[in-house]
């Protein structure tokens, strides 16, 4: 086979691996930890608009690895709005957007549940050459960012724009 037959091949597989296991929407909600263990995302269904159903997918942070450091050098994050995502295909939430706070900037994202574990897989233009972090859910969530509004910083989804 050639080498464009092969990537054919590969890619038809894991379509229909994808198709093969159906998930509900709900199975993404829930408390997220991040890769880098500095952060847990509370994802939960809500409108995509006002008066609208709750047919998105939103996470907020709710926990942040740097919320009882008085010396700290970067804006918390608590209750700050992450995550979005419009449409849910029935194996992954897309048409979505990601905010990355190491590097104050947006990204389109995709989210995909394997193996009890969330693929949060982030790119600039396209797909196929972004990056993937798996999250873990946690069960409970350290303390600290109850009542926390998120620090200053302009960008897409953040609390008040």
């Amino acid at each position: 086979m050639t080498s464009n037959q092969w990537q054919y091949v590969a890619l038809l597989t894991s379509v229909l691996s994808g198709s093969a296991c159906a998930q509900s929407a709900d199975d993404y909600v829930g408390k997220w930890m991040t890769a880098a263990g500095d952060g847990v995302v509370s994802l939960e269904r809500c409108p995509l608009g006002r008066g609208m159903p709750a047919s998105g997918l939103c996470g907020t942070v709710v926990w942040d690895r740097n919320v009882g450091d008085p010396k700290r050098t970067e804006a918390l994050d608590c209750n700050r709005k992450v995550v979005a995502y419009a449409r849910f295909d029935g194996s992954s939430w897309t048409r979505g957007w990601a905010f990355d706070s190491r590097t104050n900037r947006t990204y389109y994202n995709r989210l995909r549940l394997k193996d009890g574990k969330l693929q949060s897989r982030s790119y600039a233009a396209n797909e196929m050459y972004g990056e993937t972090e798996i999250w873990t859910r946690v069960s409970e969530v350290p303390p600290g960012c109850e009542g926390k509004t998120p620090g200053v910083r302009m960008l897409k989804g953040s609390a008040g724009n």
